[in-house]
């Protein structure tokens, strides 16, 4: 694995934290995104997750996007 793997792999842990503490799911149980293209776009996982996924502090609203969406 080389660098640029190393720093995605912490950039999508710190995108687990903060749904795993939100929401109570990691990345990998949600539906497809481009997480990839997001951390390639420099974004933040906070700014990922709001731009992919939608606001995790609004649990209700982020879990009907997600189920429904």
């Amino acid at each position: 694995m080389d660098n640029e793997d190393t720093k995605y792999e912490e950039w999508i842990k710190a995108v687990d934290d903060v749904l795993e503490n939100k929401v109570s799911l990691s990345h990998s149980c949600l539906r497809d995104r481009e997480w990839f293209a997001a951390y390639e776009a420099g974004e933040t996982p906070e700014q990922a997750i709001n731009g992919l996924c939608g606001d995790p502090n609004n649990v209700k609203a982020f879990m009907e996007e997600e189920l429904y969406g």
